[in-house]
């Protein structure tokens, strides 16, 4: 049995009695965005620090993929895990653990000497950073209603936009002049800090299934939202077939995008003689598109899905499936001169800009569909599995990128990047049966909740 212990504090409604006056909604999403940006740039911190790794600690280049790679396979390992301990454990406390795990880990590798050394200690933080997704968005389904829960996943994306952001720049800007050890430390501070942040201002979290309109008949008489888990629970949970589709589509959402995050700035280094700096400050400025997109496709979901029961998802189709088109052109088209004066070079930057805004709000969209299927208690499982789904689509979309490359277009990353990219095709393509049987699973999760109202009020 478990409910959490945030279900015993007073008072009846179950946002004001689980979250704590000072923060409330809006600052506890703060949070939980800051804890994301802290967290999830060490995902992308290899990628703009790929020749100096290289040649101080004589990694070699398939050596270092294969790194970025292991980091994502232990990650992905490691989610469901946390997902699971969130049902028996309080989710604050897990969170702050694991911002100290993967934090001090970062500090470590700023004093590694060897490959060996490097590899393994980047493995272990690996562990930790997998607790903030499923955490943090579980968490977040408990404080923000079911109206608003895009624009709130748009926001937590925004965060992990910022992370990588931030990824790009202490790595690009400061590698050259201070090595690659300072950007560890600078993130190691990232995970001491979220860690602080939660012991001190959120003191309390909030109960499981706190914003779900058919419980609060259940929570107004006193009572509690109990569950139990186990492997019958998780058998339920893949016998949901729209959860397959969901992290379907999430796999192949990411193998482009995977590929196109981890190897982007190598492809204007060698193919286009760009300077590390230069190259990490186009890539942040491409990308810069991905903090407004978040928020701002995330929030015209909520619309669509007021305006019509299955908006959200038609959305979300249409999306998905224009990213292999503004991808694929985008990265087909040959340019040697990076200037404003170019056309083929203009026209490269609108087509990723476009691909880049929409990208951002794929993961929030197929993460809120998630809360349409599932009750509570598997929501942090499922978002688990989505986050299983996107690393190792991410895992693997570094390794295709290279081998298209190497391949079939010697060598030349910007052909393995584009053809990597049509992907996001067949993804889109799999939100389809999402929206054939939303329906019959928003009925079911609608029953599923009445009958705990009605079995504790008996």
């Amino acid at each position: 049995m478990a409910s959490g212990e945030a279900d015993k504090t007073e008072g009846s409604n179950p946002l004001t009695s689980s979250v704590p006056p000072v923060w409330g909604e809006g600052g506890t999403l703060i949070l939980l965005v800051l804890l994301n940006a802290g967290a999830l740039g060490l995902q992308g911190l290899l990628s703009p620090m790929t020749v100096e790794l290289q040649r101080d600690l004589k990694i070699d280049e398939a050596s270092l993929g294969l790194i970025q790679t292991g980091f994502l396979c232990i990650y992905a390992a490691a989610t469901p895990l946390w997902g699971f301990a969130s049902v028996h454990c309080s989710r604050r406390g897990l969170l702050v653990l694991a911002s100290l795990l993967w934090g001090g880990c970062c500090a470590a590798l700023a004093f590694v000497d060897s490959q060996w050394a490097f590899k393994s200690v980047f493995w272990v933080a690996a562990v930790g950073n997998a607790a903030i997704i499923p955490l943090t968005m579980s968490m977040a389904v408990d404080v923000v209603p079911p109206a608003r829960r895009g624009v709130a996943f748009g926001w937590l994306a925004t965060g992990q936009t910022l992370g990588m952001g931030c990824a790009f720049l202490t790595g690009g800007l400061l590698v050259e002049s201070f090595g690659w050890q300072l950007p560890f430390l600078i993130f190691a501070s990232f995970g001491g800090t979220g860690a602080f942040m939660l012991v001190v201002w959120l003191r309390h979290e909030p109960r499981h299934g706190a914003m779900e309109e058919d419980l609060q008949e259940l929570f107004e008489s006193g009572s509690t939202y109990d569950f139990r888990i186990g492997w019958s629970g998780l058998k339920q949970l893949f016998a949901t077939h729209t959860n397959s589709w969901l992290a379907a589509s999430t796999f192949l959402c990411s193998v482009g995008d995977g590929g196109l995050a981890f190897w982007f700035i190598e492809m204007l280094r060698d193919e286009h003689g760009f300077k590390a700096v230069d190259a990490t400050w186009l890539t942040v400025g491409l990308f810069a598109s991905q903090i407004p997109g978040a928020v701002v496709l995330a929030g015209l979901a909520d619309r669509a899905d007021r305006r019509s029961e299955n908006g959200k998802l038609i959305l979300l189709a249409v999306m998905t499936v224009s990213m292999a088109a503004c991808y694929f052109i985008g990265l087909s088209i040959p340019w040697s001169d990076a200037s404003l004066t170019s056309p083929a070079f203009v026209f490269f930057l609108l087509l990723l800009i476009a691909g880049a805004f929409v990208t951002a709000a794929l993961p929030p969209l197929l993460c809120n569909a998630v809360n349409d299927v599932n009750p509570p208690e598997h929501r942090s499982l499922m978002f688990s599995v989505l986050t299983i789904a996107r690393l190792s689509g991410r895992a693997l979309g570094v390794f295709v990128v290279s081998a298209i490359a190497v391949r079939w277009f010697s060598g030349q990353l910007a052909s393995g990047l584009a053809w990597a990219s049509l992907a996001f095709f067949p993804a889109g393509l799999c939100i389809l049966p999402v929206i054939r049987n939303a329906l019959s699973d928003r009925t079911r999760l609608k029953s599923h909740l009445q009958r705990a109202v009605e079995n504790r009020s008996g």
